[in-house]
């Protein structure tokens, strides 16, 4: 009887080792961010953003204005964006802001991601286009 206790106890503990390392080890691939086109979902006036490796594009109204970004990668899912031009007039961040985005998860083709910008923290979501 106490050898079946402890072999359960040894067992038990292999295996929550197991699912702990695989969770671990179960990463957000980011890998397709560098090239990429994607459709702002998060807000009302939408808009597109294509990432070109370090050049992050968004384009508002239509595409009839954008703002560009050059981004230094941190990681495959985490990039710091500094604003570099900028042609719609209701964008309200100098030239020169950095904009750091978290990829949190993708989801098929949506991605949820977090903006943050000096001291605010915003949720967003984008889905992948063509």
């Amino acid at each position: 009887m106490k050898i079946s206790i402890r072999l359960t106890l040894v067992l038990a503990l292999v295996i929550t080792q197991s699912l702990l390392y695989s969770q671990s080890e179960n990463k957000t691939d980011c890998s397709f961010l560098k090239n990429c086109k994607m459709v702002n979902v998060s807000i009302p006036i939408g808009g597109y953003v294509i990432i070109n490796d370090s050049i992050h594009t968004e384009y508002v109204k239509g595409g009839k204005y954008y703002i560009k970004s050059k981004l230094e990668w941190i990681s495959d899912c985490e990039y710091n964006a500094t604003v570099i031009e900028f042609t719609w007039r209701e964008f309200k961040r100098p030239l020169g802001e950095v904009l750091n985005c978290k990829i949190k998860k993708v989801l098929n083709d949506t991605l949820y991601l977090e903006l943050k910008v000096r001291d605010i923290k915003k949720e967003m979501k984008y889905m992948l286009i063509d």
